[in-house]
């Protein structure tokens, strides 16, 4: 689904802008999120909590991505913030194999909006986009002859 097809006013409120941050990046695609409620159903994360869900595409572009979000986590895991990225998946032989497999990112007792924030920022200034490939590995070969 692409965030164009997202019904954004259908998420719930505190998680919609880390939601919209993730569709930003090429080939990561949310398909379900819980902002935490003060009453839960079962399918529902206590408030306090919250997950979205995503699917990565199958191509560079979508591995790229997923990379910088398990940085990304990983930076805020030893800044102390209770955050994961899980992988899940449903039984292949259930359902269509190779196309079940997706990824989970949990976070609690802190707000999606202070992940979303610099997530959004570290994108806009650090993510490498594949076309930019060749131009990051011109400028990484530059650094290198110029430290020599």
């Amino acid at each position: 689904m692409s965030g164009e097809q997202i019904p954004y006013d259908e998420v719930d409120k505190n998680v919609r802008l880390l939601v919209v941050v993730l569709n930003r990046f090429p080939g990561l695609h949310t398909i379900g999120s819980c902002g935490g409620h003060s009453n839960p159903a079962p399918y529902q994360e206590p408030e306090g909590q919250w997950y979205v869900s995503l699917q990565v595409d199958h191509n560079e572009e979508g591995w790229r991505s997923l990379e910088f979000l398990a940085w990304a986590v990983g930076d805020f895991k030893r800044a102390g913030r209770l955050l994961s990225l899980e992988v899940s998946s449903p039984p292949p032989y259930m359902n269509t194999p190779g196309q079940c497999l997706s990824f989970v990112l949990r976070g609690k007792d802190f707000t999606p909006d202070d992940l979303a924030a610099p997530l959004d920022e570290w994108r806009e200034e650090d993510y490498v986009a594949v076309e930019d490939d060749e131009a990051f590995k011109a400028y990484t070969s530059g650094s290198e002859a110029d430290e020599e």
